[in-house]
């Protein structure tokens, strides 16, 4: 025990001397002042991102795992000129959206595929599907997500 005891004294008494040394600047010059001063370096301001259609836009309701500006979920009222969102292999489909928006951003699992108030869509791959559509106002962006199924057709 009496051992353990002294260990610690040393091991305290050195580290108490590390830590005076280095609140004077290491030695040499006393008096807790340095000839070196590096000052803070200054933050880096991000921009505000804007809207790029090369670049999905994603928010926390997206699958899309992409970095880009958020947007407020709306109903910009998606419909398509079948009246569904069922769709068989090789069809054809114009989707459509409110107009009045200041910029369009479609895209259908992540791929960018138009930039107006609509466009058109040939159903492709059997599976489920996201259509999702990003629209600009000045500073604000508004988004909605749909899923369509796109099967093969019926023989």
């Amino acid at each position: 025990m009496k051992k353990l005891l002294l260990t610690l004294v040393e091991f305290l008494s050195v580290f108490t001397f590390a830590l005076l040394i280095a609140s004077c600047g290491g030695g040499g010059g006393g008096g807790g002042s340095s000839d070196f001063y590096e000052p803070e370096p200054e933050p880096v301001l991000q921009p505000e991102p804007q809207l790029d259609p090369e670049v999905p836009v994603q928010n926390e309701n997206s699958i899309l795992n992409m970095q880009a500006p958020t947007y407020s979920d709306v109903n910009l009222g998606i419909s398509n000129s079948l009246n569904r969102f069922n769709f068989s292999v090789g069809e054809s489909v114009t989707f459509t959206a409110n107009a009045g928006y200041e910029s369009y951003a479609w895209y259908v699992d992540g791929n960018l595929l138009g930039t107006e108030n609509s466009f058109a869509y040939t159903a492709s791959g059997s599976a489920p599907h996201q259509l999702m559509l990003i629209v600009r106002n000045g500073d604000n962006y508004f988004g909605e997500t749909k899923v369509f199924t796109v099967s093969t057709a019926a023989n």
